[in-house]
């Protein structure tokens, strides 16, 4: 069975990428490497069929359905947030 629903870590990594504005940034962040980063986004993606971010050498932007996915990872990681600390 293909689980097809995306996983927290998948989600913080994303949101972590959005946030720095890069896969490095995110991969020291979360004290990971990159290539975890890529693995984890492409999961991500595919979990989702979208892409989710545009990538260059020189810069990385969100998709539309980038910017929507990020604003639901942050609503999601909110909520599970503040049910760790209730």
């Amino acid at each position: 069975m293909n689980n097809k629903t995306p996983g927290n870590e998948d989600l913080r990594v994303f949101s972590a990428v959005v946030q720095h504005a890069s896969f490095v940034a995110a991969a020291q962040d979360l004290g990971t490497s990159p290539a975890y980063i890529s693995k984890r986004i492409k999961v991500l993606e595919t979990q989702l069929g979208a892409t989710l971010l545009h990538r260059t050498t020189r810069r990385m932007a969100l998709t539309n359905e980038g910017e929507r996915a990020y604003q639901w990872a942050q609503r999601v990681l909110d909520d599970l947030d503040q049910l760790v600390q209730d």
